[in-house]
């Protein structure tokens, strides 16, 4: 099996995240992934322009929390090598290839985060280092990204 199963709960009614109740664990040839238990998904960051025919949630769900997950670390596991934009960008392909997602419809969702996907990585970075100051990071309200500094 590629995949674990992905469990998951909503963060609150008004959040477009959810929190992972379980490990998840996808198998790829670079390596196995875990995604820990508590961590946050929005699952693909879709814009809302292309929401009409594209939902966050969709067939590619696992593979866009193994998609967010290398987005946020950089890395295909805890104590791995640093991980380009790139490579990231192609273990999602192959998460959804390995989910079962048509040809097509993949090809769109992969070339949406070759054009797009910049941004996110770029957010995460700026995010990543306040965190790693010691900010904390809580992905709600208003279906964005939330830091809060710590108190000096």
């Amino acid at each position: 099996m590629k995949f674990t199963p992905l469990i998951l709960t909503p963060l609150d009614e008004r959040s477009d995240y959810f929190r992972l109740v379980e490990d998840f664990r996808y198998e790829h040839p670079l390596g196995t992934i875990l995604v820990p238990k508590g961590f946050d998904t929005d699952f693909a960051s879709i814009p809302a322009i292309f929401r009409v025919v594209l939902s966050p949630t969709g067939s590619y769900r696992k593979a866009a929390v193994i998609h967010d997950f290398m987005y946020w670390f950089r890395t295909l596991g805890a104590g791995g090598p640093p991980l380009s934009r790139e490579i990231a960008d192609t273990v999602f392909y192959d998460a959804m290839t390995d989910e079962g997602v048509s040809g097509p419809l993949r090809a769109v969702v992969y070339r949406g985060v070759r054009v797009g996907g910049w941004a996110a990585w770029a957010d995460n970075s700026k995010k990543k280092a306040l965190v790693d100051s010691g900010d904390t990071y809580t992905p709600v309200t208003a279906f964005r990204p939330r830091l809060t500094r710590k108190k000096q």
